[in-house]
């Protein structure tokens, strides 16, 4: 069975470029090894990640995710069962959102609107 995770966080301090692809690589490894896949957004120092895979792989995932220094508030807006993958193919996607977008991802999520094809969506349109 499928399962993901998708939550918002913020940096607990100024990422530059090459922190950023110091924590994706780190992820990718990761994901690699442990069946999980999803994709990360980021803006300013805030993130929106889905992971998917198998139900263990991913919630220990997302357990080293929360435990993390690296970042703050933490925030599960999904968490369950799932139809599929949506990034199947990539142990991590990401992509650096402008405000605007990111704000309007925000706003799907607090309203609960948001569900991981429009991610999917998302960055494509993005990309």
């Amino acid at each position: 069975m499928i399962w993901n995770v998708l939550y918002v966080s913020s940096a607990s301090y100024p990422l530059t470029r090459e922190d950023l692809e110091r924590l994706l690589t780190d992820a990718r490894a990761w994901n690699k090894g442990h069946d999980v896949t999803g994709i990360l957004l980021h803006c300013g120092g805030n993130f929106m990640q889905l992971l998917e895979g198998p139900q263990e792989s991913v919630l220990r995932t997302f357990a080293r995710v929360v435990a993390s220094s690296q970042h703050h508030t933490v925030t599960e807006l999904l968490n369950g069962p799932a139809s599929g993958r949506i990034f199947g193919e990539w142990a991590m996607a990401d992509s650096q959102v402008n405000p605007e977008r990111f704000q309007d991802m925000l706003r799907l999520a607090d309203q609960r609107q948001i569900q991981p094809q429009v991610l999917r969506t998302f960055w494509e349109t993005n990309r």
